[in-house]
């Protein structure tokens, strides 16, 4: 399992990248939109989890740009952008969900599996033969993103 974890907070970047290789998958990271839009052409992915506050581009452009070449791949907004327009403007311009900042590890888990399973295919398939833990009892720090 890949996952394209577009986001320049690195203490953040970090702290996904921890959690998600305890549940066996993988991050490729991208601070910005330009490192985003090179490494959505250049691997091989199954979702995209996109923060809207970039330092190069609005979200909202990149998340239009990505739909247009990557259309199939499940995505999911993590930002701390929470009024309604922002929600509706972002599934409205194709994201599949929308998780506001500050969030708990185990919901961005369980959106990831629920997106990956609804789009079938190979990463619904992956998601599905992954063994998933429980944040909690397996004593992880990251069981709450509080200071995001």
């Amino acid at each position: 399992m890949r996952i394209l974890l577009i986001e320049d907070n690195e203490r953040l970047v970090r702290a996904l990248e921890q959690g998600f290789s305890e549940e066996g998958i993988a991050v490729v990271p991208a601070p910005t939109a330009a490192k985003a839009l090179e490494q959505s052409r250049a691997s091989s992915l199954d979702a995209i989890v996109l923060d809207l506050g970039l330092p190069d581009m609005d979200g909202m452009t990149l998340l239009q740009l990505l739909r247009t070449e990557r259309s199939h791949i499940p995505l999911l907004v993590l930002t701390a952008r929470d009024a309604v327009e922002s929600r509706v403007a972002a599934l409205d311009a194709g994201a599949d969900d929308y998780l506001i900042k500050p969030f708990e590890f185990a919901e961005l888990l369980a959106r990831l599996r629920a997106l990956t399973r609804r789009a079938g295919g190979r990463a619904g398939r992956r998601w599905r033969r992954a063994r998933w833990r429980s944040t909690r009892s397996s004593g992880s720090a990251m069981a709450t993103c509080a200071w995001c």
